[in-house]
């Protein structure tokens, strides 16, 4: 539910600024969304916590500079909540690997899950980030967030034992 409430309140935000989502059309591309994700297992949903929210703690520590204060704000409140949500992950998969049967089952996870989420850092030489940049909105390039990611994400799932599939 706490994941939920952050896609609500940045929603509310950028309604309040009077930005509306887009209406999906066969031009448009459908929105990335980690509720979008079909969630097969309790260990799946360890693998998300653990990797999908490892992204997010990246795109809000983005955010936590923003020149915007409302955004930036929303940014900070929101966190303690993201770090929260990677460490459960985090130790839920340990605890997971403590088997050969958890640990095969977060790996299928992880080679499941891991391909899906760099395409959230958005497209390389992305004309939106380099705006959002010249504004303050954002401080790193998608690229440049995108390889941090592989990095940190290849940290926390060698540092189980496992490793990430080859994208």
């Amino acid at each position: 539910m706490e994941e939920y409430g952050h896609h609500v309140r940045f929603k509310e935000l950028g309604t309040k600024l009077g930005i509306e989502p887009k209406a999906m059309t066969p031009e448009n591309k459908t929105p990335l969304s980690i509720f979008g994700f079909p969630l097969r297992s309790w260990t799946g949903f360890c693998v998300i916590k653990l990797l999908a929210d490892l992204g997010e703690i990246l795109q809000v520590e983005d955010l936590i500079q923003c020149s915007f204060h409302p955004l930036r704000n929303l940014a900070r409140m929101t966190m303690p909540e993201e770090r929260f949500h990677a460490q459960f992950g985090k130790d839920f998969c340990m605890d997971l690997c403590s088997t050969e049967t958890g640990r095969q089952g977060v790996q299928d996870a992880i080679d499941r899950y891991f391909p899906i989420l760099p395409a959230f850092f958005g497209k390389s030489k992305s004309q939106n980030n380099e705006i959002f940049r010249k504004w303050g909105i954002k401080q790193r390039k998608n690229e440049e967030m995108r390889e941090d990611y592989l990095v940190q994400a290849r940290k926390v799932v060698e540092g189980l034992d496992l490793q990430l599939p080859t994208l």
